[in-house]
């Protein structure tokens, strides 16, 4: 009904046309979103996601049912934040943080499921998986390398002494203070670095650099190996599924390729508690020294 004809024209009713497209596009979203429920509840009947809100807290959810956090903590206030500046990004940087001209052919390579691999594969001392128990502080007379190795992980700060050996691609990064910029850079001596277990023995064996441990965190009571089993499950049987053409091989590509992320969050400075209205009056009553405010414009 949104084409007007007349003698000698054709034209269209816009307002009529928008509303069928709109209609014909919900419908269309409705369809694609029950269809993806469907699907997550297919690889794990204990996820349904309309009680997450991110592909993360999914991922996170899949991998706690299957066992991989048993008695690993979840960490906070100075523990947590000390532990944040060991998170660094993907590299982006090309030979020696130079301009590079390519001559002849080029070839592009593209490695797969590196974030999983690293949860496949992690493993110190013989021990597999993620570190199980609480961060301990590491004690003054503790400050060495012969102490840290007989520990299951450490987060240390470091203070760079000497770099043995340039490499055109560097372990050890920094971030310029005026730019914000993350560098890998070999000329690191006299920077303080945060360097967790595998950095750090990456950095003796491949740049022979000598250091001084400042401060730091260690733990001791094992690891979890669960995640290496799971991720190796779920890398194994995505493949078979996308062999056979089966959609679900898109929900365990977004489980393993999401589930590093809820174990690097920031801060969290507080959070929306929903209330039906009938309860929130006693709700307030009973937590009004932990409210920050109470919107009002809220229905």
């Amino acid at each position: 009904g949104a084409i007007i004809c007349g003698d000698d024209f054709e034209c269209v009713d816009i307002i009529k046309y928008g509303i069928h497209y709109c209609e014909k596009d919900v419908l269309v979203l409705q369809e694609g979103y029950k269809k993806y429920q469907e699907l997550i509840l297919k690889v794990n009947s204990k996820i349904d996601c309309d009680n997450f809100l991110t592909l993360a807290s999914m991922a996170q959810e899949h991998f706690v049912n299957k066992g991989c956090y048993h008695k690993v903590y979840k960490i906070g206030g100075i523990a947590r934040s000390f532990l944040q500046k060991f998170v660094v990004g993907g590299r982006t940087m090309l030979n020696s943080n130079k301009v590079q001209i390519a001559k002849g052919h080029t070839t592009v390579y593209d490695a797969r499921s590196l974030y999983p691999s690293a949860l496949h594969f992690i493993e110190a001392n013989g021990k597999k998986g993620i570190l199980k128990g609480k961060a301990k502080i590491i004690p003054d007379d503790k400050l060495n390398k012969d102490f840290l190795d007989a520990q299951d992980g450490y987060f240390v700060l470091i203070k760079v002494n000497k770099v043995g050996k340039d490499r055109e691609f560097p372990i050890l990064s920094y971030v310029d203070k005026d730019s914000g910029v993350r560098y890998f850079s070999n000329d690191m001596v006299g920077k303080f670095v945060y360097v967790d277990r595998f950095t750090l023995e990456d950095a003796i064996e491949f740049q022979e650099i000598d250091y001084t441990i400042i401060q730091g965190y260690y733990f001791d009571e094992g690891r979890n190996p669960t995640i290496c089993d799971e991720m190796f499950n779920v890398y194994n049987t995505r493949r078979i599924k996308k062999k056979e053409g089966c959609p679900t091989q898109l929900v365990y590509k977004m489980f393993s390729n999401s589930a590093y992320g809820k174990t690097i969050m920031k801060a969290s400075h507080g959070r929306c508690i929903y209330r039906k209205a009938e309860d929130v009056e006693n709700y307030i009553s009973k937590n009004f020294d932990a409210l920050k405010r109470l919107d009002c414009n809220s229905t």
